[in-house]
């Protein structure tokens, strides 16, 4: 589909490079609204490897489970919900 688009000059795409370590940490901190446990931020950076998306989802994941501390998280299995 993306190949007919740009053939049809429909399409913009626009590349994306993950954030670094130091950018996650901080879309981290602004998703919870307060500064992550480093354990927590952590695990979210390596499992989401930078990419904003799986960042949020899994933030919001651990929200709607009520699991921000590391130790929970971990009881919880964190890993990127279905619909991402």
């Amino acid at each position: 589909m993306r190949e007919t688009l740009r053939r049809a000059r429909l399409l913009n795409e626009i590349p994306l490079q993950p954030l670094d370590h130091h950018e996650t940490i901080g879309l981290i901190e602004r998703l919870l609204g307060s500064a992550a446990q480093p354990a927590l931020a952590e695990t979210i950076w390596e499992r989401s490897a930078g990419v904003p998306l799986y960042v949020d989802a899994l933030v919001g994941a651990l929200q709607a489970r009520d699991c921000s501390n590391p130790d929970s998280a971990a009881s919880v299995g964190l890993s990127l919900p279905e619909t991402v």
